[in-house]
């Protein structure tokens, strides 16, 4: 159900300012956005939903899928805000740059990317990835501003300066990004890298190990060992199917 909470509530504040604005009927608001709003919302449920429970996006990405949706479509966009304070356009997309290369890591992990492709390609894959995740939000912003009437991209006249800015912003966000994983990598060891790692692996103390290794030497142990036993700790937001079926290979072994 927690999973679901929030972006039901995002949905009910944002139909309810979606109402109230039409009734309104203000030149300078744009009540489509609160729609958007609310489908950026339901991004971490629908990731829960299509795995099937395997993917629970940590606490650090939900909120900042949470709070850009709401500083960037319920706030700004909605009540142009970027007419007053320009430089929230470029705040926000830097920081949208940089929550895709985040939330692209825990794709690229999920999938076992990681352990097949060396550091670099792996940066300039999310790199790339991201800088099209950008392009595709531009679109989004014509698309709403053609058929609804809004103005997102500030007008034909500045439309296409609008775009580059916050094309280059998104890819600025990206390479800050990027430069996280590098001092992490260069520096840390991956430890950024593998923290983010631990949400979709097993870990015996602190070194990664694989599900089918793990039953099998524990299923050896308790050969030489009747005493022998497994204590299994979640942390965080562990994925619950995974501990239930370790915890069913454990009792066959």
């Amino acid at each position: 159900f927690e999973e679901f909470l929030p972006p039901i509530v995002a949905t009910i504040i944002g139909l309810i300012i979606f109402i109230v604005l039409l009734n309104l009927n203000l030149s300078y608001t744009s009540p489509a956005q609160e729609l958007l709003f609310i489908i950026i919302c339901w991004i971490p449920a629908i990731f829960f939903v299509i795995t099937a429970g395997k993917i629970r996006l940590p606490p650090a990405i939900k909120i900042g899928v949470y709070v850009f949706a709401t500083l960037s479509n319920m706030i700004a966009t909605t009540f142009n805000v970027y007419a007053f304070v320009p430089v929230f356009d470029t705040i926000l997309h830097s920081g949208f740059g940089y929550l895709c290369g985040y939330l692209l890591l825990y794709v690229f992990i999920y999938f076992s990317c990681s352990d097949k492709i060396s550091f670099l390609p792996k940066c300039i894959f999310i790199l790339l990835i991201t800088a099209g995740i950008g392009i595709f939000w531009e679109v989004i912003e014509y698309c709403c501003d053609v058929f609804s009437k809004v103005n997102s991209q500030h007008g034909i006249e500045e439309g296409l300066l609008d775009t580059m800015q916050d094309t280059f912003c998104n890819l600025g966000g990206a390479c800050l990004f990027q430069v996280h994983l590098c001092i992490d990598h260069t520096f840390f060891q991956d430890k950024f890298f593998k923290a983010v790692e631990k949400h979709f692996s097993i870990y015996l103390d602190e070194n990664k190990i694989e599900m089918d290794m793990l039953v099998q030497n524990a299923a050896i142990e308790s050969k030489h060992d009747s005493s022998f036993s497994v204590i299994i700790r979640a942390e965080d937001e562990a994925p619950y199917k995974t501990i239930i079926q370790l915890m069913d290979k454990m009792k066959g072994a």
